[in-house]
Formats: structure tokens, C-alpha cells, sequence
């Protein structure tokens, strides 16, 4: 049987996308770095989550490292994707802790963004979680887990 957690269980951490392409984001990256920080800042401070900072190209790590040492609760993470929405493009996790991956089509192909289609598996190899592909297509945030879902 699996069981889906509700949206407000525990859980082991949070994962956040890093604006890190400056080609998307364009004159707004700086002012996205800003309000995505201070979103981290929160959870991982008075919110008390762990939180997994995926930084999206290799060029902003160091960026990523800096704003953050200070921050015990965050962890920033070499990872490849081309929008920060990572509870589309994520793994759904299972009480159990299996990763659950779906096919990710950019929106219905309206944003196809390279490596978009890789964020699950990636997420569930850094949590060194077992992962259960999926063959259809699911956007993680259309679905919301307001009580345990049994299959």
C-alpha cells in the first residue's frame, strides 16, 4: 500500500530552486535571488526546515554558498533545471520515502526548459531515495495531499 503524506507532515526537508539563469530571468534575477532568499531564510530560520537549495547552473554555486553560510539549515545543491517551480518538476515522496517520478512535458510545452525533465531523479539520487518512475504526464503541484492517500 502507498500512502502520500498530507501537504503539512513532517518531512525530511524542503526543496528550493536557486534563480540561477540569468538569460531567463533577464533584469529581474537579482530581484528573484532577493525574495527567494529571504523565503529560505525563513523556512530554514524561525521555520526550522532543512532546506535543499538547488542551484541550477555551476557558475552560481559559489554565489548560492555565500548567501547562505550562515544559514545551518540549508544545504545548496549542484543541480541541472531550467525553472525554480521544483514542485512541478520534483519527485512526489511516499511516507516510506520512495521518490515517485513523473513525466514532465514544460506546462503542456509551453515553457520546455532543458533538464526540466530531470529534477525528480535528480532530487531522489541526492535523498538517496528508491524511485518509482511513472509513464504519463503529472504536474507535482496540481495535485495537492490534504490527507493520506491509500493505493
Amino acid at each position: 500500500m502507498t500512502v502520500i503524506p498530507a501537504e503539512w507532515s513532517p518531512h525530511r526537508a524542503m526543496w528550493v530552486g536557486w534563480p540561477s539563469h540569468g538569460e531567463l530571468w533577464e533584469d529581474n534575477l537579482e530581484p528573484a535571488q532577493a525574495e527567494v532568499e529571504a523565503l529560505v531564510r525563513a523556512l530554514a530560520g524561525p521555520g526550522r526546515e532543512q532546506v535543499r537549495l538547488l542551484v541550477g547552473k555551476a557558475g552560481a554555486l559559489d554565489d548560492a554558498r555565500a548567501r547562505f553560510a550562515d544559514v545551518a539549515n540549508v544545504e545548496v545543491v549542484d543541480g541541472r533545471f531550467g525553472d525554480i517551480w521544483l514542485r512541478d518538476t520534483g519527485p512526489i515522496f511516499n511516507a516510506d520515502g520512495v521518490a515517485n517520478a513523473f513525466e514532465f512535458n514544460g506546462w503542456g510545452g509551453k515553457y520546455e526548459l532543458e533538464h526540466d525533465d530531470t529534477v525528480a531523479v535528480q532530487i531522489a539520487a541526492h535523498a538517496r531515495a528508491a524511485l518509482t518512475p511513472h509513464a504519463f504526464i503529472l504536474e507535482g503541484g496540481a495535485v495537492d495531499h490534504d490527507a493520506p492517500v491509500r493505493s
